[in-house]
């Protein structure tokens, strides 16, 4: 397992880098691999607001290089990813901003969430006020990515003006060093469950027990297995089989078409978003619906009811 942090900090070894080195050095210990990348102290220009990123959906920054695509990369093949600032007139300094926008907004957000469901965390380093809306600013990041944030004994925010500050907040280092056990915890226990499942609903490879769409589904969209190619290959095979249609509860439904469309099969979800027979998203509206059912069958196409006692149809 690695981890990838990154030092908003224009200084290299400064408050900002021990405060990052009191957390990696928890990760260290447990076995886990850290790199620490200095990025406060790069010339990086804001967001353009051109949407190329969207439109090439290729996790990259079309703006000339300078770190931003090179960290995207490194956030990528990490399991975890690590921020730190300091809290320059309240808030987290500008070239880090700049770099956290472009990084999160072509790599994540309009690259399909290459960033979920890894393991985020930050810290913040202040002297007197602003310290709490740098550490919320750097959360907001890893939250906005679905990763998941492990918590700690208090906010992970130390006290730093001069060199050697940060290593003198003793209280401050209780809630660093809490923050790396937890980040490592959540780490094992990522790779401990995914171990577990496959073991037991994976054994045969390409299939999933049960065999279920929804199991194909969960399976890709969570990142359950190695190669994603065949059980995406099954999954999509699962719905010809029936029809170009649906076989999911409210388990899986959320996450079909993105399962779909992430592994190569953006045609068929477009299919099963706009198919209108049984089961179906549009199947309701051919019958009158204005509003979500709580059953794809509420109402069946011969007009008999799913059930007369509990079945909503404005879900």
């Amino acid at each position: 397992m690695h981890v990838i942090a990154f030092n908003g900090s224009p200084h290299e070894k400064g408050n900002t880098y021990a405060a990052l080195r009191a957390v990696t050095e928890q990760l260290e210990a447990a076995g886990i691999t850290a790199e620490i990348v200095q990025v406060g102290h790069l010339p990086i220009r804001g967001c353009a607001a051109c949407n190329q990123c969207a439109r090439n959906k290729d996790s990259r920054c079309v703006l000339p290089e300078d770190g931003v695509n090179a960290a995207i990369e490194k956030i990528r093949a990490a399991d975890g990813v690590l921020l730190g600032a300091p809290t320059y007139y309240g808030d987290v300094p500008g070239p880090m901003k700049s770099f956290l926008d472009r990084v999160f907004f072509a790599g994540d957000y309009n690259c399909g969430g290459a960033f979920r469901y890894k393991v985020g965390a930050a810290v913040a380093v202040a002297r007197r006020p602003g310290g709490r809306t740098t550490l919320d600013c750097l959360q907001r990041y890893l939250n906005c990515a679905e990763m998941f944030l492990p918590s700690t004994t208090n906010w992970p925010l130390v006290y730093g003006l001069k060199p050697g500050d940060v290593e003198r907040d003793t209280e401050g280092q209780v809630y660093l060093r809490a923050l790396g056990k937890n980040m490592a915890e959540y780490e094992a226990l990522y790779d401990n469950v995914r171990a577990a499942w496959q073991k037991r609903y994976a054994a045969e490879p390409g299939r999933v027990f049960g065999d279920t769409q929804t199991g194909y589904v969960l399976a890709l969209a969570f990142d359950l297995v190695d190669q994603k190619a065949p059980y995406a290959a099954r999954l999509a095979q699962k719905i010809r089989e029936n029809g170009d249609k649906l076989q999911t509860g409210f388990v899986g439904t959320p996450y079909l078409l993105r399962a779909l469309s992430e592994n190569g099969y953006t045609d068929l979800a477009y299919t099963l978003l706009l198919q209108t027979e049984f089961p179906s998203w549009l199947y309701p509206v051919t019958r009158g619906a204005t509003t979500m059912w709580e059953h794809w069958d509420g109402l069946k196409p011969d007009g008999s009811m799913w059930s007369a006692d509990m079945n909503s149809f404005n879900h």
